[in-house]
C-alpha cells in the first residue's frame, strides 16, 4: 500500500466487523477528555435520534470525526496517529452497553426467542472492544504500549477489575471520569431505549477512517487534519460574518474600532491563564441558549448568526451593542466557571457547590438571562439553578433533559419579558419549580432503592458524593461539603458496614447470603462521608470500630450516625438546620448496646431518611 486511503465507515465497521486491532503508540499525548466530552457524546446522540426513539431508517447519521491510522499488514494491527480519544470513549461506550444489554438478556431467560436475540446483540457489542481469537479467548480491541501508564487503568475496567482513584495519573482519572459517565447515562436509560442505542451506535455513528502506508504519510495528513494556524472555526467566521454586516451600514472608523476591541474583549475574557481557558464554541453556545432561547449544536453557530433574523436585521448601534454584550458576558462566565469573585454572586461558596459539585455545564445558560439583574434575583437564580441540577442527578435523568428543557424555559422568560419582567420572571419560577418538584419526587423514589455503584464493582459512584455534599451543605451550611480536599486530606465516601463482611456475620446483620449483602453495600443508607486518613484506617473495620471516626468526623450528616449533634451556638440558622438533621435522622451507633448493630434494616432506613430530607431540600422555598 503506497497511497492514503480514505473512507468513512460505521462503528460497526470499524470495531464490531473489523479483524484488526487498534493500537495506541508510546509517543501519542495523554488521554485528555473527561466527563465533559463524555456528556457531550451522549447528548449529541441523543438529540440525533430522539433520545433514541427515532428509527434508524428515518435517520441520516452522525460524524463523529477522523481517525488516521498506519496499517500492519502483518500484525492485522492498526497504529493509531489521530483519534485515540474517540476509539478510546467509543470502546469504553461499547463495553457500557455490552454490559446492559447481557443484563437485557439475562431478564428474559425464559423467553427462548428475546434471550437468543438480546444474547446476539450482547455479543455482537462484546466484539466492539474485545477481538476473538477463538472460542474462548479474547484480546483487547484498543491496545497501548507498555509505557502509556493509563493502558492498565483502561483494561481494568474492560475487564470488570477493581480500579483505584487514589494513586494514578491525570490521565487514569480521565478514563475512570468518561467510563463512569458514560456508564451512568446507560443506566438511566430504558432497556428499549439501550437496544436502540446499540443499533444507532453500530450501524448510523461513523468516522472518516484514513489509511496511511506509513508514519511520514501519516504525520503529513494529521498535520493537514488539525489546520494549524489555517482553518477558520466556528467563531472566525462569525466575526467575518459581523464585520461584513457592519461594513454595510457605513460604520465610522471611530465605531469599527470599538466593534474590533469589543470582540478582542470577548476572546481575551474567556481566557484565566495560559493553562486555563473556556472553549469559545461552548461559551457562544450557552450564550445564544441564554439570550436568545435557541439551542444549537457547535455546528450550527454560525449559522445562526448569518441566517437569523434576529441578528441579520440589527442596526449599527444594535451590533455595536451586542459586541459589547459578547464581551461582558464572557467576563461573567468566566468569572462563574473559575469561582472568581465576580458581579453575578457574592456567596462565593454557592458558586463554588454550583460548580465543583453539581457541575452540570448546561446550566451555566441558565444564568445568563440575569447576568443584569439585581442582587436578590441573581443569589435567587444561582439556588434555583443547583436545585434543577441536583434533583435532574439524583433522579438518575440524562443530563441531556436540562438541555431539552431549557430552550422553552428560557425563550418563554425572555418572550414575556419583554410585556412585563416582573410577571416573566414569576412565571419563569413557578415552571423551573414544577420541573425541580417533579424531579425531585421522582429522586425521592429513586434514591429510596438505587444502588449506588456500577456493574460488580464494590466501589460507590461519584453521584455518592455528590448527594451526601448536598445534604450536607443544604442542610447545615457545611461549608466543608463544596471542597475536594479539606485540611490537606481528600473527602471521600466510606462504607459504614465493612466492604467486606465475612460470611459467618451474614445472616446477624439479615442478609440471606453474600449476594443479598453485595445488593445493600452501596445503597445510600450504608454510606457517609469521612476524610481521607481515616477513611483509610476505617475502610474495612466494623461500624462499632468505626465508631470513633464517625464521632470525630467533621460532617455532621457521619456524626449523625452515633448520636445527636451537639450546638456550637445557641440560636440562628446553624441551631435550626442542626434541629432538621437531628430530626430526620436516626441514631444507629448509639451508647445503647442495642443499637450497635449496623444491619440490613438499618440501610434500609438511612435511605429512606437520606431520600426524603433530599427531596424536602429540592422543594423548600
Amino acid at each position: 500500500m503506497t497511497n492514503i486511503d480514505s473512507k468513512i465507515q460505521t462503528i460497526g465497521d470499524l470495531l464490531m466487523e473489523s479483524d484488526y486491532t487498534y493500537f495506541i503508540p508510546d509517543y501519542q499525548r495523554s488521554f485528555v477528555w473527561g466527563r465533559e466530552q463524555a456528556e457531550d457524546l451522549i447528548s449529541d446522540f441523543l438529540i440525533d435520534t430522539n433520545e433514541f426513539r427515532t428509527k434508524n431508517e428515518n435517520l441520516e447519521g452522525y460524524l463523529l470525526g477522523n481517525v488516521v491510522v498506519i496499517k500492519h499488514e502483518d500484525k492485522k494491527v492498526f497504529e493509531v496517529v489521530d483519534g485515540q480519544q474517540r476509539i478510546t470513549a467509543l470502546t469504553l461506550l461499547v463495553h457500557c452497553l455490552y454490559k446492559r444489554v447481557l443484563t437485557i438478556a439475562k431478564a428474559h431467560s425464559t423467553n427462548s426467542q428475546l434471550l437468543m436475540k438480546y444474547s446476539g446483540l450482547a455479543n455482537n457489542l462484546l466484539t466492539g472492544y474485545q477481538k476473538p481469537i477463538d472460542e474462548d479467548h479474547y484480546v483487547n480491541r484498543l491496545t497501548h504500549h507498555e509505557s502509556i501508564v493509563f493502558g492498565k487503568t483502561y483494561d481494568k475496567i474492560l475487564k470488570d477489575k477493581e480500579y483505584s482513584e487514589t494513586e494514578e495519573s491525570k490521565a487514569d482519572l480521565n478514563v475512570i471520569d468518561v467510563y463512569e459517565q458514560l456508564s451512568e447515562a446507560i443506566d438511566s436509560l430504558t432497556d428499549q431505549q439501550v437496544i436502540n442505542f446499540s443499533s444507532y451506535l453500530k450501524k448510523k455513528v461513523s468516522v472518516i477512517k484514513t489509511i496511511a502506508p506509513n508514519e511520514h504519510k501519516a504525520f503529513q495528513l494529521f498535520e493537514i487534519l488539525n489546520d494549524r494556524g489555517v482553518k477558520l472555526n466556528q467563531t472566525d467566521l462569525i466575526k467575518n460574518f459581523l464585520l461584513k454586516k457592519v461594513n454595510e451600514l457605513d460604520i465610522n472608523e471611530t465605531q469599527y474600532e470599538n466593534f474590533s476591541d469589543n470582540w478582542s474583549n470577548f476572546l481575551n475574557n474567556l481566557i484565566e491563564n495560559k493553562k486555563h481557558f473556556i472553549n469559545e464554541n461552548q461559551f457562544l453556545k450557552h450564550y445564544i441558549l441564554g439570550k436568545y432561547g435557541e439551542h444549537r449544536k457547535v455546528e450550527q453557530l454560525y449559522p445562526f448568526f448569518s441566517k437569523s433574523k434576529m441578528i441579520n436585521n440589527l442596526s449599527l448601534e444594535e451590533y455595536i451593542d451586542l459586541s459589547e454584550n459578547l464581551q461582558r458576558s464572557a467576563r461573567i462566565y468566566r468569572d462563574i466557571h473559575y469561582k472568581n469573585n465576580n458581579s453575578f454572586t457574592d456567596n462565593k461558596e454557592k458558586l463554588e457547590f454550583f460548580v465543583n459539585i453539581i457541575s452540570v455545564k448546561q446550566l451555566y445558560a441558565l444564568l445568563i438571562p440575569f447576568y443584569d439583574a439585581d442582587k436578590n434575583t441573581r443569589e435567587e437564580v444561582l439556588d434555583l439553578a443547583i436545585k434543577f441540577g441536583a434533583a435532574v442527578l439524583f433522579s438518575f435523568t440524562q443530563t441531556h433533559f436540562i438541555e431539552r428543557e431549557l430552550p422553552g424555559l428560557i425563550g418563554a422568560y425572555l418572550k414575556e419579558k419583554e410585556e412585563n419582567a416582573e410577571k416573566a420572571y414569576d412565571n419563569f419560577k413557578k415552571r423551573l419549580k414544577e420541573i425541580i418538584h417533579s424531579k425531585a419526587e421522582e429522586a425521592y423514589q429513586t434514591i429510596r432503592i438505587r444502588r449506588f455503584e456500577r456493574g460488580s464493582s464494590s466501589k460507590p459512584i461519584g453521584k455518592a458524593e455528590k448527594l451526601l455534599k448536598f445534604i450536607e451543605y443544604y442542610s447545615t451550611d457545611n461549608e466543608i461539603a463544596i471542597k475536594d480536599k479539606y485540611k490537606k486530606d481528600k473527602i471521600t465516601v466510606e462504607h459504614v458496614l465493612a466492604k467486606e463482611l465475612p460470611e459467618k456475620y451474614y445472616e446477624e446483620h439479615g442478609f440471606e447470603d453474600k449476594n443479598d449483602f453485595k445488593n445493600y453495600l452501596n445503597r445510600i443508607g450504608n454510606l457517609t462521608l469521612l476524610l481521607g486518613s481515616p477513611n483509610t484506617s476505617a475502610s474495612n473495620k466494623t461500624p462499632v470500630e468505626k465508631k470513633a471516626h464517625f464521632t470525630q468526623s467533621d460532617f455532621l450528616l457521619t456524626r449523625r450516625i452515633t448520636g445527636e449533634i451537639e450546638y456550637a451556638v445557641k440560636s440562628g440558622r446553624q441551631r435550626e438546620n442542626i434541629d432538621i438533621i437531628n430530626e430526620k435522622f436516626s441514631t444507629y451507633l448509639g451508647e445503647n448496646e442495642k443499637n450497635m448493630l449496623f444491619n440490613k434494616d438499618a440501610i434500609v432506613k438511612r435511605s429512606d431518611e437520606v431520600a426524603e430530607v433530599v427531596r424536602d431540600l429540592l422543594i423548600k422555598d
